[in-house]
C-alpha cells in the first residue's frame, strides 16, 4: 500500500501500474485498455485522457505510442493526486516523462484548467454509464459521482472533445451499446464502431467509437472484438491487445 492506502495495480501486461483507492471508483481494467488501444503504436501526437480518473487510459496510450505526449485531467483531486503519484514508480519511468496531469472541469474552457491545454491531436474518454435515476444508488458520494451522467448526458463531454480537438483530430469514446446514438455527433465524420462481446454467441456489453473533427465520411460498423472463448479465459487476440502487442484496429481484422 502507498499513497494513503492506495494500492499499486498493474495492467497492460504489467507495462502500467497504477494507484487505486482500496476501494476505487475509477475503472482501470480492460475497458482503459480497449480505449487506449484506438491509438496505433506509431501514434506520436498529443492526447488528452479526458475525465481521467487514476490515469489508466492514458498511462496505457504513453506506454504503447512511445512518441506520444499525453494529459491526463480530471475534478477529482484526488484521482489526480494518486495519477501524479504513480509517474513518480519506478515501473512507470519508461514512459512518466510523457505524461503531465492536471485538474480540469470538461464544462470549463480548456485554457481554464491547471495547466492550461492547447489543442490536441487526439481525445480519449471513458464516461459514466448510468443515467440519472437510473441503477442503484451508492451510498458513497464520491463513488456516485463518478459513476453517473449530467442531466445533460454526453453532451459536456462532447463539448469539451470540440475545444480541446485540432482540426482532423481523433476523438475515442467506449460505453455500452445505448450510448451509439449519442457518440455520433454532428460535426465529427469517419466514424468507426466496434463491437466488444463477451463472447461470439452474446450481444455486444460494449461499443469503442472513433471519429474525426470535421470528416465528412460516414460511419462503419467493424468487425466485432470477442474477449472470451468457451471459458473464463481471455481469447488469444484479446490476450494480445490487453498486453498491448496490437491496437484495436489490429484485433479486429484477425479472423
Amino acid at each position: 500500500m502507498t499513497e494513503g492506502g492506495a494500492q499499486p495495480t498493474g495492467i497492460l501486461g504489467g507495462r502500467v501500474t497504477l494507484l487505486q483507492p482500496p476501494r476505487s471508483v475509477y475503472r482501470s481494467g480492460s475497458d482503459a485498455v480497449l480505449l487506449a488501444s484506438v491509438l496505433p503504436a506509431g501514434f506520436s501526437g498529443a492526447a488528452v485522457d479526458l475525465g481521467a480518473g487514476t490515469g489508466a487510459v492514458g498511462f496505457c496510450v504513453a506506454a504503447r505510442c512511445t512518441g506520444a505526449t499525453v494529459l491526463c485531467v480530471d475534478s477529482d483531486e484526488g484521482a489526480i493526486t494518486l495519477a501524479s503519484a504513480a509517474l513518480a514508480l519506478e515501473a512507470n519511468q519508461g514512459f512518466a516523462g510523457r505524461v503531465a496531469t492536471g485538474l480540469g472541469d470538461i464544462e470549463a474552457v480548456p485554457e481554464a484548467w491547471n495547466p492550461p491545454v492547447a489543442p490536441v491531436d487526439a481525445v480519449l474518454f471513458n464516461p459514466p454509464y448510468v443515467r440519472p435515476g437510473h441503477g442503484r444508488i451508492s451510498p458513497d458520494e464520491q463513488r456516485q459521482r463518478a459513476r453517473t451522467l449530467g442531466e445533460d448526458g454526453l453532451l459536456p463531454w462532447f463539448g469539451a472533445v470540440r475545444r480541446l480537438l485540432k482540426p482532423g483530430g481523433l476523438f475515442g469514446a467506449i460505453a455500452p451499446p445505448a450510448f451509439l446514438g449519442e457518440m455520433l455527433q454532428e460535426g465529427f465524420g469517419g466514424a468507426s464502431i466496434y463491437p466488444i462481446q463477451s463472447r461470439s454467441s452474446e450481444p455486444a456489453k460494449r461499443i469503442v467509437v472513433t471519429a474525426f473533427e470535421g470528416r465528412k465520411a460516414g460511419p462503419q460498423i467493424m468487425p466485432a472484438l470477442v474477449m472470451h472463448g468457451a471459458g473464463k479465459a481471455f481469447t488469444p487476440v484479446a490476450q494480445s491487445l490487453l498486453r498491448g502487442d496490437i491496437c484495436l484496429g489490429e484485433a479486429c481484422s484477425i479472423r
